[in-house]
């Protein structure tokens, strides 16, 4: 079924709405023929689906291999923005996607939010739905990942050589075989001796730590599986699609700058850092913790809202600060919707490379 929302031109690559119409997507659909985002478009490396839905549950952007599930029409399709199953039975599993892909908080630990979407006679796609915690596109608040088990997907023959120092030859013949081929189908179409082939696949064994060819096999499949995934993660952290604070330099959310750092004389292996940080307007970082280090946080304008632990947020406001212990989990946000919140934030910590986790 043909789209209005996007398009491919005679260049044949995806045409999508910058970030900065995102957030009137409804008003400016017309547009997306003329506009194009290079961040938006890496999404089209990767194998997986990626749809994006605005707070409505309309499509606002949709990758390469998103874009050929709906065109084929068998199991979900587009119209004017509105996603649609093929079939009646198929109507309540998207719904229910949809819904999760809108929930207003991520729970990572819930199997609800993995549906399948039957087919007629190819196997079902696999859908995974999550809300987009934070996103430089201002409408993006849901995101739909598509797998179709019965799609192709090239194994790089750089990405071989990359990872396990393979020759062109050994890595060409790592993915013969995992496409299909057998040893003497390689040799035959490489003009080579069938004991050159065998050579070959025994020095890749040797350079990836397999001894056979069937384990050998699960690990290229791992990797086929990461390579296209993980072209289409990158680019879409670029587009500022999927946020998380460890790109807050890059993103609106949260902006941090460094403005002294020093060692503690008194104190050999510490030091302390001071950076000026402000909050967008409802902006919000990730829960995190640090195991090396104290936090103090003056607020300078505004009011900044803490949850420590998971408990009760509290709330510091202009001339306040705030005192967070080491591997104390904590999460800040901007306490208004409307106008941004600076802050000084003061580290005392070990010299040693910083440790963060964060959940």
């Amino acid at each position: 079924m043909k789209s209005t929302a996007r398009s491919r031109a005679n260049d044949g690559k995806l045409h999508v709405v910058p970030a900065a119409l995102l957030a009137n997507a409804d008003d400016n659909r017309p547009n997306l023929r003329k506009n194009r985002s290079a961040a938006f478009e890496g999404l089209d490396a990767a194998n997986c689906g990626f749809l994006v839905l605005n707070a409505k549950g309309s499509l606002v952007f949709s990758n390469h291999a998103a874009r050929t599930l709906l065109d084929a029409g068998d199991a979900l399709c587009e119209q004017d923005g509105a996603l649609q199953a093929a079939s009646p039975a198929a109507r309540p599993i998207l719904r229910a996607a949809i819904s999760a892909a809108l929930a207003p908080q991520i729970d990572t630990g819930n199997p609800g939010s993995i549906f399948l979407l039957p087919r007629q006679t190819r196997l079902p796609i696999i859908i995974a739905a999550a809300p987009i915690a934070f996103s430089a596109a201002g409408d993006a608040k849901g995101i739909i990942l598509l797998y179709d088990g019965d799609a192709p997907v090239r194994l790089s023959i750089s990405l071989l050589r990359r990872l396990f120092s393979l020759t062109n030859a050994e890595a060409a013949l790592c993915v013969a075989l995992y496409e299909g081929s057998s040893l003497r189908d390689f040799a035959e179409t490489r003009k080579v001796s069938l004991n050159t082939a065998r050579t070959l696949l025994g020095r890749a064994f040797i350079k990836t730590g397999k001894k056979k060819q069937s384990d050998l096999m699960r690990l290229l499949g791992a990797l086929t599986g990461m390579q296209s995934l993980g072209a289409g993660f990158v680019a879409g952290v670029t587009a500022g699609l999927i946020g998380f604070d460890a790109y807050h330099r890059s993103l609106p959310n949260l902006r941090l700058e460094s403005l002294l750092q020093e060692n503690l004389q008194r104190f050999p292996g510490f030091e302390a850092l001071v950076r000026f940080g402000e909050y967008a307007p409802g902006g919000t970082n990730k829960r995190h913790s640090h195991s090396d280090c104290m936090e103090i946080i003056y607020v300078m304008q505004g009011a900044i809202s803490t949850a420590l632990d998971g408990g009760e947020a509290r709330l510091t406001k202009t001339g306040e600060a705030i005192c967070i212990e080491a591997d104390v989990m904590h999460q800040g946000r901007n306490a208004s919707e409307h106008d941004p919140a600076k802050f000084i934030v003061v580290k005392l910590k070990r010299k040693s490379p910083p440790a963060s986790v964060s959940f």
